[in-house]
């Protein structure tokens, strides 16, 4: 056993060390060399680094040397130049200079400043125009721009720069009359900008009251003229020239003579440069130029003349601007009701247009308020009546239409996909209404035909839909004057204005029923005669295509109380020829799959089934691709048409075929008199008798391995009856549901399958539909 070594720390003496074996003794050897090797480097590393301090310290007193002495040679200078003569002469040497210095640079500083701020002045103006700002603040600093190049033009040798400057102050004065114009003309302005606007004017162009009132009534009656034009046969809104008049007779009363003057006089309590809003104007540098500016430019206060005019001369002006502006409406009025087809739009200018005059009738003068009533609306009714005689025709030629589209659905006729390329590189700008409208119609299935008919439904539908509520709602509407007249006692006492809500709507109304009840009786009767000659399953299309305008054309239909009985009748048989055209296929496939399976009697994935004993816990590969196909088969005729009827119909169409098929498929073969299965066993044991004299034992086993294949494939099928009357489930009261519990039935009784084994069969399907319910989304 080997001696540990000790630590040589430990050892007293040299001679200690040679009490151990010699191995020991050359171990302490190396450990006591590798000590001094680490010593040494210890040392070294601290030698180097205190010789390093010691160089930068002496690196640091020679430059503190130096330093030193260029101390001392500057407090040496310092003290000869400090001399009283020699400092006063600076001084007063200084103090002439200083004096001449800052003459020059105040008149080069006031000069500049105020060039700064008249170069600056269009800037700020035409930003403040171009965002839609104070048109006040606009006018003040125009002024200032203005007393600016008067004071600068006055110097000796003018700068050419004023001349250009002078130039584009006019036209920015010219923009901002533009833009007082632009707000006079707005009906829509209130009066604090409208008063503003006012002030900027009398600012920049120096108008008195007088002047304001003229020019405001005469921009005013432009507008009205230039609208009236405009509108004259195309889409106008006679409605805002008509709100511009009574806005024009609203904002006199309220401006003139009283709150104009008022603000004209608030311009004269402070300078102009002194206003906060024009000192926050950030390219003027008020803070910075405003000390150079001259001082009659600095305490310039605008003076406005505000009291002269008078409230008679200002009702007299109101009264005259009234009558002539009132001739111009009315002789428009006719040319835009002319232009106008839109019922809706008609009665709505109606009701603007009454509303309007008869609750500003107490600014209109006195002459003009019955008779300009009468006048409107004699003018309106006779328009609404020749829009419904003229429109009563058009829904005729919606039964043609139907007829001639419906020859045109195919079966290839699919919805096309919400991610074809079409849409995902559709463009998005302008609200993206190209795009939205593209994803309705793919949504509701309207393809190119059922488009040509809505809009031939469009035009005349539309029409009489909207017509009926609106004269309804002109036989219900409340006018101002009758809420004001009725107050809290009876709201619903007699209108004040029987000839707007009686007269007038019982006249539209009689004449509007009487149209649509001619044409929605003959667009019923092509509807049914068209959905008669429709029965085989190769027209399916063309059933779809009837159920998609029967929809539409029903959404269109909001005037009748039973809009859900047009053409009800043939709704079921068209949802029954849907279903038979996408259920062919799908079951075609799958009565090919049970023959196959029939044949096989054995139970596919039978290695999956779980429990004691073990039991199917997903349907067979039939009944899942049955459903799969079915659905897709769905989808491709458009999942707009799978409404609750249209999917039992669906449902109800393939339990019957399924239940045929495997009533088939499990029912006993007999060809004979013999089960075809039991002949050839019989027929193969009599082989195996007489070849070997007895059954061998893998015949034997063979033979229960069949009958226990075919057992499972029993057991599978009621599974897949189970699954299949839970995805099949109806609402109906009907037999119909029934089928596949009948189904149910007769196998479970045949099998002479046990209760409990019946239930977990109908757990594990139930199980099974909650899992994968989602993939047959139109049937679920």
């Amino acid at each position: 056993m080997a001696v540990e070594a000790p630590d040589p720390k430990t050892l007293k003496s040299w001679e200690d060390a040679f009490q151990y074996p010699i191995p020991v003794v050359r171990r302490m050897e190396q450990q006591l060399r590798s000590d001094l090797v680490a010593n040494s480097e210890k040392l070294r590393t601290l030698v180097g680094a205190s010789f390093r301090d010691l160089l930068g310290t002496a690196e640091r007193i020679i430059e503190m040397d130096g330093q030193m002495e260029v101390v001392e040679t500057n407090l040496g200078d310092m003290g000869r130049k400090c001399n009283s003569r020699v400092l006063e002469r600076i001084e007063r040497n200084n103090e002439q200079w200083n004096g001449e210095r800052k003459a020059q640079d105040r008149v080069r500083y006031i000069f500049g400043s105020q060039l700064a701020i008249l170069q600056s002045c269009p800037l700020a103006i035409s930003r403040i125009l171009r965002k839609g700002r104070s048109l006040l603040l606009a006018a003040k600093i125009l002024v200032i721009s203005r007393l600016l190049h008067k004071t600068l033009s006055q110097v000796k040798d003018p700068p050419p720069l004023l001349e250009t400057i002078r130039n584009r102050l006019a036209s920015l004065r010219r923009r901002l009359l533009a833009r007082v114009d632009h707000q006079f003309s707005n009906p829509s302005v209130n009066l604090a900008v409208l008063l503003e606007a006012m002030c900027a004017l009398s600012l920049a162009y120096s108008s008195t009251s007088t002047d304001i009132l003229r020019h405001f009534h005469h921009v005013r009656l432009g507008a009205m003229t230039a609208q009236l034009e405009r509108a004259d046969g195309e889409h106008g809104d006679i409605v805002e020239v008509l709100q511009l008049y009574v806005r024009t007779l609203q904002d006199t009363h309220a401006i003139f003579p009283k709150r104009l003057p008022e603000s004209l006089a608030r311009l004269k309590e402070q300078p102009i440069i002194a206003d906060p809003e024009v000192r926050s104007v950030a390219e003027l540098n008020l803070g910075i130029h405003e000390r150079w500016v001259a001082e009659d430019v600095r305490n310039f206060t605008p003076w406005v003349r505000h009291d002269d005019l008078q409230k008679s001369v200002a009702e007299k002006l109101l009264k005259e601007w009234a009558v002539s502006a009132f001739k111009s409406f009315v002789a428009g009025l006719k040319g835009i009701l002319a232009s106008l087809a839109d019922f809706d739009q008609i009665v709505h200018v109606r009701r603007q247009v009454l509303e309007m005059w008869l609750s500003s009738r107490n600014r209109i003068p006195k002459a003009l308020v019955s008779e300009g009533l009468e006048g409107l609306r004699s003018v309106i009714n006779a328009r609404l009546t020749d829009i419904i005689h003229n429109c009563s025709s058009h829904l005729q030629l919606v039964g043609t239409k139907i007829a001639s589209e419906i020859g045109k659905a195919r079966p290839n006729n699919t919805p096309q996909s919400m991610w074809d390329d079409s849409m995902t590189s559709m463009d998005i700008n302008d609200g993206a209404m190209d795009f939205r409208q593209a994803i309705l119609q793919r949504t509701h299935g309207t393809d190119e035909s059922v488009q040509r008919v809505i809009g031939v439904l469009g035009t005349s539908l539309q029409f009489f839909a909207e017509s009926e509520a609106v004269i309804r709602a002109l036989r219900e509407a409340r006018w101002a004057e009758d809420l004001e007249y009725d107050g809290d006692e009876d709201f619903e006492s007699d209108s004040r204005y029987p000839e707007l809500t009686e007269d007038d709507p019982q006249a539209l109304e009689l004449e509007l029923d009487r149209s649509v009840a001619q044409g929605l009786s003959a667009l019923e009767a092509e509807i049914q005669t068209l959905a008669h000659g429709v029965k085989s399953a190769q027209e399916g299309q063309q059933a779809v295509f009837l159920l998609r305008v029967l929809r539409m054309t029903r959404r269109r239909l909001p005037r009748m109380n039973k809009r859900e009985e047009l053409a009800q009748s043939i709704i079921p048989e068209l949802h029954a020829t849907v279903a038979e055209s996408v259920s062919i296929q799908p079951l075609r496939r799958f009565n090919r799959a049970v023959r196959k399976s029939e044949r096989d009697r054995r139970a596919p994935a039978r290695a999956l089934w779980e429990g004691m004993p073990p039991i199917p816990v997903q349907p067979s590969p039939a009944v899942f691709e049955l459903l799969h196909e079915l659905v897709s088969s769905m989808v491709e005729s458009g999942a707009d048409v799978w409404s609750t009827a249209g999917t039992q119909a669906v449902k109800t169409t393939v339990k019957h075929k399924v239940a045929e098929c495997l009533n088939i498929a499990m029912a006993p073969r007999m060809v004979n008199g013999h089960h075809p299965g039991a002949e050839g066993e019989s027929a193969s044991q009599d082989d195996a008798e007489s070849t070997n004299g007895a059954p061998s034992h893998e015949e034997e086993r063979a033979r229960r391995s069949s009958s226990s294949a075919s057992d499972d494939w029993k057991v599978q099928l009621v599974f897949d009856v189970l699954f299949l009357q839970r995805a099949l489930a109806t609402s109906q009261s009907e037999d119909s549901p029934e089928v596949l519990a009948a189904l149910e039935h007769s196998f479970v009784d045949e099998m002479v399958l046990e209760v409990q084994l019946h239930e977990r069969l109908r757990k594990s399907s139930q199980e099974y539909w909650k899992k994968t319910y989602l993939l047959f989304g139109l049937l679920a």
